[in-house]
């Protein structure tokens, strides 16, 4: 597969074949979410702190305005308000804390059931997309996201099952590599992708996909000395609405019956992915025209194809080359998709 073939119009010559009934099955119990309470120690620059924190998918998620009154009066501190007249939260950074009442209160006890928190969300007067969940009428957002956002550590230490957060230096994604978060300003708003050092994005005009009304491209280049390449279409899908499962499902099918017939496999193993405000499914095929060749520098024997659906009303569409079966940039690309976080209208 060459290069060119996905810059244009994301035009592909791989398929899918997947079952709709498994495939809706597998998807809503990716969206049906379960909230437990944190088990992790929590260590604020050294000192244990007992936060009222949930687990979701994973991740944990810290209550809002926990965060902000722990760190308070440090490097990192940042306010926290409510515009109870427009359904706002509003974070503002380098702010001390305002304490409302009801700071750190014990921690909560068994199983939650989430919900995804409704209300706008804006960082330093602009408006932001942050993965955050309502659970008994407050506000728990993800730690890494307001570790992004702020600018302060977040560490996890496994065999001590702790989790750190530090305030004497700036966030970094998990293993340490340092995130490179860029916001890519769009006719109506942004979207947010976070990289590690030496990777770069370029934004591209969009590319027409299914059940969506406004579209933007992005390239992914991983550093010089690997050679996979990504294009990721974000879309706002028609009128703003959420797809069900069953309509996501028939636009991956429909896609697959299109790009069919130069596939090496016949049936594809379908992955499932729990995405944080959604779902998202990916596969792995082979260019039938590549087997026995070498590929030429714009030529890929591997095609990633990944979709994601967001709660918020935004469909993400990401397709990667690679001529080595998961390769390390292709698990990077992945959580790069994974993580993307689109605000316009």
């Amino acid at each position: 597969m060459k290069k060119k073939t996905i810059s244009v119009a994301l035009a592909l010559v791989l398929a899918l074949t997947v079952s709709p009934a498994a495939s809706a099955a597998a998807l809503s119990s990716a969206a049906a979410l379960v909230a437990k309470p944190t088990a992790s120690t929590v260590l604020v620059d050294g000192k244990s702190v007992a936060f009222d924190a949930y687990t979701i998918n994973d991740n944990n998620y810290f209550k809002l305005r926990d965060l902000a009154f722990v760190l308070s009066g440090t490097a990192k501190q940042f306010d926290v308000g409510w515009d109870d007249a427009n359904d706002a939260i509003s974070l503002t950074s380098g702010k001390p804390y305002t304490v409302a009442g009801g700071e750190m209160a014990s921690k909560g006890a068994g199983d939650k059931k989430p919900a995804v928190t409704a209300s706008k969300i804006f960082l330093n007067g602009k408006e932001a997309q942050f993965t955050a969940y309502n659970i008994d009428e407050n506000n728990y957002f993800k730690l890494r996201d307001i570790g992004q956002a702020i600018d302060f550590g977040v560490d996890w230490d496994e065999a001590k099952n702790t989790i750190a957060i530090n305030t004497n230096k700036g966030y970094t994604q998990d293993g340490g590599t340092t995130a490179n978060r860029q916001t890519f300003k769009v006719d109506s708003g942004e979207v947010r992708i976070s990289v590690p050092v030496g990777w770069q994005i370029i934004q591209e005009e969009g590319s027409l996909i299914p059940a969506t009304e406004q579209t933007y491209n992005f390239e992914l280049l991983p550093p010089p000395t690997d050679k996979e390449f990504g294009v990721v279409t974000v879309g706002k899908t028609v009128g703003g609405k959420t797809l069900s499962p069953t309509d996501f499902i028939s636009i991956v099918t429909t896609r697959a019956e299109q790009l069919l017939p130069e596939a090496v496999e016949k049936t594809a193993k379908y992955i499932d992915v729990d995405i944080d405000g959604g779902f998202g499914v990916y596969f792995m095929l082979t260019d039938a025209s590549m087997v026995g060749k070498t590929p030429e520098p714009d030529e890929y024997m591997y095609l990633y194809q990944f979709f994601v659906n967001l709660e918020n009303g935004y469909l993400i569409y990401a397709t990667i080359l690679s001529d080595v079966i998961d390769s390390a940039p292709i698990k990077v690309m992945l959580d790069i998709v994974a993580g993307i976080e689109p605000s316009f209208k």
